[in-house]
């Protein structure tokens, strides 16, 4: 939350130089936590003289004391919300959501070009219900608006997809202007149909999953509330996405200069899960099925992840259509000025077989190299996965007894070491020591930062490392400064602050890399750009003093994978693109008490957890610490410091702590769950007796 709200200063006093600040929080927020944040807010802007914050309380009691101004201001999300709490039922409707309406009922093919011609179809088919004569140009316009695009419809798609419409007999046509036919009306009929099937399909994937990351049923009037957000804010995160996708693609393809701000992906899906707390009622049960929306873009084998990523595709072909159309060759002539160089989390994914995205982030490599594209990696990315290979023992020992009972989802929980992750995938059952040493031994040098074997397997995939002669040196030294600064503070651990330290120095150094890279091949024709998931990185590009132009210098792996879609030759398939749409910044991370309590949970044959309540838990340990910090005199941070110390003492103190929170957490919730099955009771009873008054 201090984070977006911190950002979203920065971005307004951008273009103004405002003196008082307003900020509104949809959660309660205490005193302390003001404080912290007006603190947070005025070391990042200091021109400002006064800064307000009202949470939800405040914005309450405001809401209750100016109520016109409330219904006029949030006429829509009133009306929704009567709309919920109305007997008539008002799931939405898919002619309602027209960019979800599109991408549900357009047809997925493995072949991007064929998916293009389905939705270039199904997009005039759509217009042309909404209008029954138009040229190609006003269908364009048209759509363009209707859909929101944050690019206009190039009208060329429609040129070249109408004579394929008019031979089929789905469109007619009078003055090179286009009307829907019998057959075309009939078609149209049969792509809703087939999308209100799959949107029902979707409701029920995504609310299974919901109830098995949180472990309990939803009830129907719950569910009505949390889909209706849902559906709203998936619709308009999919079409910033696929926005930030096709602007970076732009930025190759037509040389635009920046990716304009569509906002992050994590904080349109926290505004998503916010929503979802903030509903009536509250409490525990709303905050686990709020964490658990977050968590679904990351159970990758879940109908509902693919269900939610097809659709995210369509949108981001969508986003597609405000670009030039380029011929085969014309494409690959482009992508191969362009050096990809590897961050290191697409290092680990290429080399990890254990990781969601290993299988994409390969064939996706290989589909660069397939075009003659260059693939390079630099030396502080390769001493990065190299200190990963030599840290891997301190992951593997505590863990190997239970890795044959591991899941791939527990594994990506409970292991925090790429290459442990990545002996457990490929160890068919057997995970003791010996095995362990011969596996890690194929990426681990003779010191921490040796690269030498991380190198050599690289090169199986065609990556080859880089430097830039006459790298700014003091650049890098003033970027390293200034992203410390920026990162640290007093109340970090001296250990941390040192790991700190390493990031902003690697940050840094790949920062100055691509500035001195660019100038050194700019007279050659060629370019380069990171390929990375890593705000921190683009946070770092951005600091440079020397604006870079195009492409984009840092992208997501997305956008490499679409642009391959679209080269027939490399046959790269749906599944690569789907399996990397949602790695903008969303792979696992963890603190270390979370990583500690989840750890304890799979360990224990007495106690079980659903994965999206690791929060409560987590709130529940700290409060049993803070229980026995007062009854021993202690303070709470330094008892906590304790039990993560990885001493006898600190284990016995963890695991009796997560031992009275789990029961705490059980009997609590069999309390709820009784109530709630109470009121699912009475739910069944009124649609039963609805439904005698009909027989009657």
């Amino acid at each position: 939350m201090f984070g977006k709200a911190v950002r979203d200063v920065k971005r307004i006093t951008e273009n103004c130089e405002p003196r008082e600040i307003l900020v509104c929080c949809a959660e309660p927020i205490s005193e302390h936590l003001t404080i912290q944040l007006e603190a947070e807010i005025r070391a990042a802007v200091p021109s400002i003289e006064s800064i307000r914050v009202h949470g939800r309380e405040r914005l309450t009691q405001l809401s209750m004391r100016f109520s016109r101004a409330v219904e006029g201001l949030y006429a829509a999300e009133l009306a929704e919300l009567r709309g919920i709490y109305s007997q008539e039922s008002k799931v939405p409707k898919i002619e309602e959501l027209a960019g979800l309406r599109i991408a549900l009922t357009t047809q997925l093919h493995e072949d991007a070009q064929a998916r293009r011609e389905d939705l270039v179809r199904n997009l005039m088919l759509s217009a042309l219900v909404l209008q029954p004569s138009m040229n190609t140009t006003e269908i364009a316009n048209r759509l363009s608006q209707s859909l929101h695009l944050p690019r206009a419809v190039n009208a060329s798609y429609f040129q070249d997809e109408v004579g394929h419409l008019l031979k089929d007999g789905l469109v007619c046509e009078e003055d090179h202007r286009f009307a829907l036919t019998d057959k075309g009306r009939e078609e149209v009929k049969v792509r809703e149909q087939v999308g209100q099937d799959r949107l029902a399909i979707g409701q029920v994937e995504i609310r299974q999953l919901i109830e098995r990351l949180t472990g309990s049923e939803l009830l129907a009037s719950e569910w009505k509330m949390v889909w209706n957000i849902l559906a709203d804010g998936i619709a308009s995160l999919f079409l910033a996405h696929g926005a930030v996708v096709v602007d970076t693609i732009a930025s190759i393809l037509q040389g635009e200069t920046a990716t304009r701000d569509h906002g992050d992906f994590i904080d349109h899906i926290d505004a998503i899960a916010g929503r979802v707390e903030a509903l009536p009622g509250g409490g525990t049960h709303l905050q686990e099925v709020a964490q658990a929306v977050r968590d679904m873009f990351n159970e990758r084998e879940s109908a509902a992840f693919e269900w939610l990523a097809d659709l995210c595709s369509i949108y981001v072909d969508m986003c597609g259509l405000g670009l030039e159309s380029r011929s085969q060759e014309q494409l690959i002539a482009v992508l191969r000025t362009i050096a990809l160089v590897l961050d290191t989390d697409i290092v680990l994914s290429v080399l990890g077989e254990g990781e969601g995205n290993h299988t994409q982030a390969t064939e996706i490599v290989a589909g660069w190299r397939k075009i003659g594209g260059e693939l390079g990696v630099v030396v502080p990315v390769l001493e990065e996965a190299a200190h990963h290979a030599w840290i891997a023992d301190s992951d593997y020992e505590p863990n190997w007894r239970r890795l044959d009972k591991m899941s791939d989802e527990d594994a990506l929980h409970v292991i925090e070491n790429v290459f442990v992750r990545g002996f457990r995938a490929i160890g068919k059952g057997q995970y003791g020591l010996n095995r362990w040493r011969g596996y890690i031994a194929a990426f681990r040098g003779e010191f921490d930062h040796d690269y030498d074997k991380i190198l050599g397997l690289l090169s199986d995939h065609g990556v080859r490392l880089v430097s830039a002669e006459g790298q700014d040196l003091a650049l890098e030294r003033r970027l390293e400064e200034q992203l410390y600064r920026q990162r640290a503070n007093d109340s970090i651990q001296p250990k941390q602050l040192n790991a700190i330290r390493e990031k902003c120095n690697r940050d840094a150094r790949l920062a100055a890399f691509i500035v001195g890279y660019r100038t050194c091949v700019a007279p050659s024709g060629r370019t380069a750009t990171i390929v990375s998931t890593s705000q921190a990185v683009r946070a770092a590009v951005e600091l440079c003093p020397q604006k870079l132009g195009p492409p984009e210098p840092v992208m997501y792996l997305s956008a490499v994978a679409w642009l391959l879609s679209q080269v027939p030759g490399v046959h790269l398939s749906l599944g690569a693109l789907r399996g990397v749409l949602f790695d903008a910044n969303i792979r696992k991370r963890f603190r270390p008490l979370e990583r500690h309590l989840v750890r304890i949970v799979q360990a224990s044959e007495e106690y079980s957890l659903h994965w999206s309540r690791r929060n409560t838990l987590q709130r529940a340990v700290l409060q049993q610490l803070g229980k026995l910090a007062a009854d021993r005199g202690e303070s709470r941070e330094a008892l906590k410091r304790k039990a993560l110390s990885g001493t006898d003492e600190g284990n016995e103190l963890l695991v009796s702590a997560v031992s009275e929170a789990l029961d705490q957490m059980s009997r609590s919730r069999s309390e709820k769950e009784t109530s709630r099955l109470r009121s699912r009771v009475r739910e069944l009873e009124q649609m039963l007796a609805a439904e005698r008054r009909k027989t009657k």
